[in-house]
C-alpha cells in the first residue's frame, strides 16, 4: 500500500509540475503581448473599371499584380466604326462651309442689288416731290426695292439654317470624339491590379467590367466592438495593429481610426470581439500604411492606446 501510495503522490507531482510547464509555455508564446481589443480583416478601397463603349477588345495590356498610375492607356476597344462616322460628318460640315460661302456671295451681290435700288426709290421720291415722275412709275422703283430687300433676307435666312445645321453636326462630332475617348481603357486610381476580367480579342458591351485595382498602400482594418468599447475610441486616435506573423508572433504597427459606426450591427460569424456575450456590435475601420506585409482579407487585432485624458 505504501508503494502505491508514494506512487500516486508521483503521479500527482508530475501532473502539477506538467500544468505548470504548460502554462508556462502559454504565455511564452504569446510573448508578453496586451491581449487585442477587437478582432477583424483587412480590406481596401477597390475600384471596378468597366468599358465604356461596345467593341471589340483590341488591346489590355496588364495582368494581375501589375501597378498601373491613373489616366495612362491600357487598351483600347476598337473604334473603327467610330472613325468613319466622323469622317462622314467632317464632310457633311464641309460640304455646308462650301455652302456657306456660296451664299455669303449670292447675299452680298444681293445687297449691293438692294442698296441700288434704295438709291433710285431716293431719287424717284425727289422727282416725284417735283412733279417729275409719274405714279406708275413710282410704284415700279418702290416695288423693286421692296423685291430686292425680300430676297436679301430669305438669302440671309438661309445663312442662319446652314449654320444651324452646322451646329447639329459639330455636335455629333463632338459626340463621335466623347465616344473615341472613352474606347481608351485608362485607370482612375494608382493601384494594383487584382483582377482581369476580360482578355484581348473578346467583344464587350458597355458596362462590362474589365478589371480590378485597389491602391494597396493604404488599407483599412475593419474591426468590431461592443457599446462598452465605444468611450475607448474616437476618430483620429491612434492605436496600435496586430496580424499574424508565422504562427505565434504578431508584426505590429500603428494605425488611425478613420471611421465608427453610427449604429449597431450583428456580430459578424468570422469575427471575435472581446466581450463574446455582446450580440451587438459597432463597426470601426482603422487606416494603416502597407508596406507590402499586408494582404486584403487577411486577420488582424487593435489595441487602444490609452487617451491622454484618462
Amino acid at each position: 500500500m505504501n508503494v502505491l501510495f508514494k506512487k500516486a503522490i508521483t503521479i500527482k507531482k508530475w501532473y502539477f509540475v506538467s500544468a505548470i510547464l504548460l502554462a508556462t509555455m502559454l504565455v511564452s508564446c504569446n510573448n508578453g503581448k496586451t491581449v487585442a481589443d477587437a478582432f477583424g480583416n483587412f480590406e481596401t478601397g477597390e475600384v471596378l473599371i468597366s468599358a465604356e463603349e461596345s467593341g471589340r477588345l483590341l488591346e489590355l495590356s496588364i495582368s494581375e499584380g501589375d501597378y498601373v498610375q491613373p489616366k495612362v492607356a491600357l487598351g483600347f476597344i476598337d473604334t473603327t466604326m467610330l472613325l468613319i462616322k466622323r469622317k462622314q460628318l467632317l464632310a457633311s460640315r464641309q460640304a455646308l462651309e462650301t455652302k456657306l460661302n456660296q451664299i455669303s456671295k449670292t447675299a452680298a451681290v444681293q445687297k449691293a442689288q438692294a442698296d441700288l435700288m434704295q438709291k433710285e426709290l431716293q431719287r424717284a421720291l425727289k422727282l416725284a416731290a417735283d412733279d417729275a415722275i409719274t405714279a406708275q412709275n413710282l410704284d415700279r422703283v418702290e416695288g423693286e426695292e421692296r423685291i430686292a430687300r425680300c430676297q436679301l433676307e430669305q438669302i440671309l435666312t438661309q445663312t442662319e439654317q446652314v449654320r444651324a445645321e452646322q451646329k447639329v453636326i459639330d455636335a455629333q462630332i463632338e459626340q463621335i470624339n466623347e465616344q473615341i475617348r472613352r474606347s481608351v481603357i485608362i485607370s482612375p486610381i494608382a493601384g494594383t491590379v487584382l483582377q482581369k476580367y476580360a482578355e484581348e480579342g473578346e467583344l464587350v458591351a458597355a458596362g462590362k467590367p474589365l478589371f480590378k485595382v485597389a491602391n494597396l498602400n493604404d488599407v483599412y482594418l475593419r474591426a468590431y466592438v461592443s457599446g462598452g468599447q465605444l468611450s475607448e475610441i474616437a476618430i483620429g486616435q491612434q492605436v496600435i495593429v496586430r496580424f499574424d506573423k508565422g504562427k505565434v508572433d504578431f508584426y505590429e504597427t500603428s494605425g488611425v481610426v478613420s471611421w465608427i459606426a453610427s449604429s449597431a450591427e450583428f456580430t459578424p460569424k468570422i469575427i471575435q470581439t472581446k466581450d463574446e456575450r455582446v450580440d451587438l456590435v459597432y463597426a470601426i475601420k482603422v487606416k494603416v500604411e502597407n508596406n507590402g506585409q499586408i494582404k486584403i482579407g487577411m486577420p488582424g487585432e487593435v489595441i487602444f492606446k490609452k487617451q491622454d485624458n484618462d
